[in-house]
Parts: C-alpha cells; sequence; structure tokens
C-alpha cells in the first residue's frame, strides 16, 4: 500500500495513521483492467505521477520476480527529489528492459548532482525522453488531473487515444 500524506488528511488517512499492531485491515482482491498487457513485447511507458507509481510498482516487481524480458520506459515525475520511491526496485529491474526515468518539477531546490530530468512534462520533453514515443503503449497513474494533462499532452504528441490507458485517483487533492 502506497500513501501520500498532506495536512489535514482524510478520515481513511487518519484511520492508517492510526493503526496499532495487530489492527486488522480488510482489503478485497485486486480487480480492474489497469494491467500488464497479454503481450510483453510490445514496447511500454509508464508514467506515473506522485504515489501514482503504486500500481507501476506492482507491475514490475511481478516483472522481476518472474524474470521477464520486457521493453518498458518508466517516466516517473514527483515535486522533488525526497519524494520519489521504490528506487531500488527500479534499479534491479534495468536487468529486465525497464529503463527509468526521474522527473522533479521542482526546479527552484533541485541538488547540483541532480542528474535526471527536470520541469513539467510537456509534448517535446516526451519526443526528447523517448524517441521511439509513437510506437509505444501509455499507460497512465496518478492524481486525476495529472493523468488529464499527460493524456493531453500525448494526444499533443501525435500519439493516438487508442494507446493510452489511464487509472487515476478520483477526489486526491493536488498539492
Amino acid at each position: 500500500m502506497t500513501v501520500k500524506f498532506y495536512s489535514p488528511s482524510s478520515s481513511y488517512k487518519k484511520e492508517l495513521v492510526n493503526l496499532n499492531v495487530g489492527n486488522k485491515i480488510i482489503a478485497t482482491q485486486v480487480a480492474g483492467d489497469f494491467v500488464l498487457p497479454k503481450n510483453l513485447k510490445e514496447p511500454l511507458v509508464f508514467i506515473a505521477g506522485g504515489v501514482g507509481i503504486a500500481p507501476f510498482r506492482s507491475m514490475i516487481q511481478y516483472i522481476i520476480d518472474k524474470n521477464l524480458s520486457v521493453d518498458i520506459v518508466l517516466l516517473i515525475t514527483n515535486r522533488t527529489v525526497n519524494d520519489i520511491l521504490f528506487a531500488d526496485i527500479f534499479e534491479k529491474a534495468k536487468a529486465n528492459g525497464v529503463k527509468t526515468i526521474y522527473n522533479v518539477t521542482d526546479i527552484q531546490n533541485l541538488p547540483q548532482s541532480w542528474k535526471g530530468s527536470w520541469g513539467y512534462i510537456t509534448d517535446k520533453k516526451i519526443m526528447e525522453l523517448i524517441p521511439d514515443y509513437q510506437k509505444r503503449i501509455y499507460y497512465l497513474s496518478g492524481p486525476q488531473l495529472m493523468v488529464q494533462r499527460f493524456e493531453q499532452v500525448l494526444l499533443d504528441a501525435g500519439v493516438a487515444k487508442s494507446k493510452i490507458k489511464t487509472d487515476f485517483f478520483p477526489g486526491y487533492s493536488e498539492k
């Protein structure tokens, strides 16, 4: 489970914070259609904003666990370098064909040592970071407004709507 806490938090997140060792959580089975395609020979791009990385982390861990060979570009955008999650898993996934590109948007506080991408993701940035962008299938995950913006960026870059799959968090506040 991946959760980001803001102040004030929702009642759900307040309950999570107040859980004690031994408390039980009831969960349902994994469901939905935001899953890896059956044909993993298809070149993919996963674009995640913030905790939208959660479904991709699970998919990539599965790829590692099954030692599958893939062609995936993982583009993770966060406000700051400190917001980046699961870098250790994505580093391991290189051996399976996952290329991770980290992007941060808070360029005012960017460490001088930063070697990743920075600024907002635009159609030009997509074309620069992913030269074969038009032949890939895209999976977008994160807050609803971010997913909608990324979908428009991809459409502006000439990516067909049929090549874009989305998953977003309704009601999620973007700070």
